[in-house]
């Protein structure tokens, strides 16, 4: 006959846990803040600069070192505004004018075939200093002319009341020989430009009859000469 089944001896129930006690809790609420305080602490030493150190003094200067070479010129800077108009200069020394006028009487100088001066249309001038003098001279004369002779005048403007040179500036008057036989009455001009100095000039007017003087009608009837300096 099998042997009765052996009763297992049951276990004591487990003890219920235990709840901490009020001084527990305060050591645990004390280890977390302490924890925070550290984690703070760590924070605030990193985010914080340390103290200063001492400044050192300051060193003598050194040596002044080689100028550098001169770097290229840049390019040019816009145009600034237009400044405004200065005041206005002194007056120039101007123009000098002399002038002369001569009206003889009829039949007092005759032109010759030599070099005849126009006596009183001469004009005179004083200028300061160098420049250019530019003397102009109307003139009226009587011509005889016979058909069949070519008549020729030249008058010119000289400083020398002898001189008849033909230049650049003598005026040159033609009648020609087809012209019907009278005594015609003209008025002609001459000009000359003349560079001087300082000083005091006379101008004279002259004439001479080249061809068709024959018959001695050709005369001077008046005369007005201009001198203007012009300064350099």
């Amino acid at each position: 006959m099998p042997a009765p089944p052996q009763t297992m001896p049951m276990s004591a129930p487990p003890a219920p846990m235990r709840m901490p006690g009020q001084g527990g809790r305060m050591g645990m609420v004390l280890s977390a803040a302490a924890v925070v305080i550290a984690i703070l602490a760590l924070v605030l030493s990193l985010a914080v600069p340390g103290p200063s150190g001492v400044q050192g003094g300051v060193g003598p200067a050194g040596p002044r070192g080689d100028t550098g070479l001169t770097g290229p010129t840049g390019p040019a800077g816009p145009s600034g505004p237009q400044g405004p108009i200065g005041p206005t200069g002194p007056s120039g020394p101007g123009s000098i004018v002399a002038t002369t006028t001569l009206r003889v009487t009829p039949g007092s100088i005759q032109i010759l075939t030599t070099c005849t001066n126009f006596a009183g249309a001469e004009v005179t001038i004083t200028v300061p200093g160098p420049g250019t003098i530019v003397v102009y001279s109307t003139f009226e004369f009587s011509l005889s002319h016979v058909t069949g002779t070519t008549d020729l005048l030249w008058v010119s403007i000289s400083t020398d009341p002898a001189d008849c040179t033909l230049v650049d500036h003598t005026t040159s008057l033609r009648f020609n020989a087809a012209e019907p036989t009278q005594t015609y009455f003209w008025t002609g001009f001459v000009m000359s430009p003349v560079a001087v100095g300082a000083g005091m000039f006379t101008f004279y007017v002259n004439a001479r009859m080249v061809q068709g003087a024959s018959d001695g009608g050709d005369f001077l009837e008046s005369a007005a000469t201009v001198a203007v300096f012009y300064p350099s």
